[in-house]
């Protein structure tokens, strides 16, 4: 059995240990992880599906404009949607678009996709909002050292998905060069590159909600806007495919980090971070919000080793998971990877950082969450 579907059983199985939790009125508090991966249908199907509707449209203008430059760089054009867009959020079917080869379309779609995009249209501009401004230094550094890690990322996701050497190495490049110029932004001139995400972001959202009401107007009239988009329900049924892999998501990683509380206290230790960056740490492979809710909570250096973590461990088991199982589980296993490859590779970096700038670990810690079995009297 390949690795992929067992991975997929493994979902599977944590989905029916929450909904037995839920029919039972939710002891373990299961229950709720249940509803919150069914419930990412609403955040995700507007920007998903509104990018799927118009991706045949954006690609066809996107194409002369990026193939140039990315034919001169010996590298597939499809590289560049997915270093701006998550593939969760239109990148994967512009990859599709505008790319040379079908190769190069999953290498971007659905590797690239997991690493680069959501940080470059969501961390950075929004993250940074969630942080009090003493600690945004902290936060943008984090990411700079994230962002620098994802060509390792990269290219170990490439290897694993058995592209051949040169193909990995060529798409690299570009990426390689735009993590470069993004680091160095974030170092010099974090304010004007925060703006210019934030303007990027704003763009997305209009464009991706045009394309959903575009979609619906079609589906729901004879009217035709646009010629040759296709259905709305196509991608309302991806969205679902996501969902449902997050109802085994959610739990599991719930699951994980309430009985790895103990161990996790000691690996912040010996990491010399405290116990709130590592709770987040894991969380975040599910889905960012609780790290970034967490970030006043943290030390110093619990923001910068968390957030260079999470730039390559991002939802790898949560929202970028469900969506690879959904349009290709054959790259579950490269995705993870990647992913993982990226998010290790910045741990020393960002703890010698930190070590070297001699920023604080001291912090308000916070309980872990531990399970408690509600009695009827109660």
């Amino acid at each position: 059995m390949a690795l992929n579907q067992i991975i997929i059983y493994i979902m599977v199985l944590f989905m029916a240990i929450a909904a037995v939790d839920r029919i039972v009125d939710s002891p373990l508090g299961l229950g709720e992880k249940l509803e919150q991966g069914i419930g990412a249908i609403g955040p995700l199907c507007i920007p998903m599906v509104g990018m799927i509707v118009l991706s045949p449209l954006i690609g066809r203008t996107l194409t002369p404009i990026v193939t140039p430059l990315f034919h001169f760089l010996r590298a597939d054009p499809a590289m560049a949607a997915t270093s701006i867009l998550a593939c969760d959020m239109g990148g994967y079917p512009l990859a599709y678009a505008i790319a040379d080869t079908e190769e190069g379309a999953q290498f971007a779609g659905c590797i690239l996709g997991t690493l680069l995009g959501s940080i470059i249209t969501f961390m950075i501009p929004v993250g940074m909002t969630f942080v009090k401004k003493e600690y945004r230094s902290f936060y943008a550094l984090g990411i700079m050292i994230g962002i620098i890690s994802v060509p390792a990322g990269l290219f170990a996701g490439g290897i694993a998905a058995g592209y051949s050497l040169p193909m990995v190495a060529r798409n690299t490049v570009p990426v390689l060069i735009f993590s470069v110029i993004v680091a160095l932004g974030l170092w010099k001139v974090q304010h004007i590159c925060i703006k210019v995400f934030n303007i990027l972001g704003y763009i997305v959202v209009g464009v991706s909600t045009l394309g959903f009401a575009i979609g619906i107007v079609q589906e729901l009239t004879p009217l035709t806007v646009i010629e040759d988009l296709p259905s709305v329900l196509d991608g309302i049924k991806i969205v679902g495919s996501i969902a449902i892999v997050l109802c085994g998501a959610f739990p599991m990683v719930d699951i994980i980090s309430r009985l790895c509380a103990g161990p996790l206290k000691k690996i912040g230790a010996i990491m010399k971070i405290d116990e709130v960056a590592v709770i987040s740490m894991l969380s975040c492979t599910a889905n960012v919000m609780p790290l970034l809710h967490s970030c006043n909570k943290m030390s110093p250096a619990g923001v910068v080793v968390s957030l260079a973590f999470c730039v390559g461990a991002n939802s790898m088991l949560g929202d970028f998971l469900g969506f690879v199982a959904g349009v290709d589980s054959t790259m579950i296993v490269p995705m993870m990877i990647s992913n993982i490859t990226a998010a290790i590779f910045a741990l020393p970096i960002a703890m010698i950082v930190c070590r070297k700038k001699h920023l604080s670990t001291a912090c308000k810690g916070v309980e872990p969450k531990k399970y408690r079995v509600k009695r009827n009297w109660e």
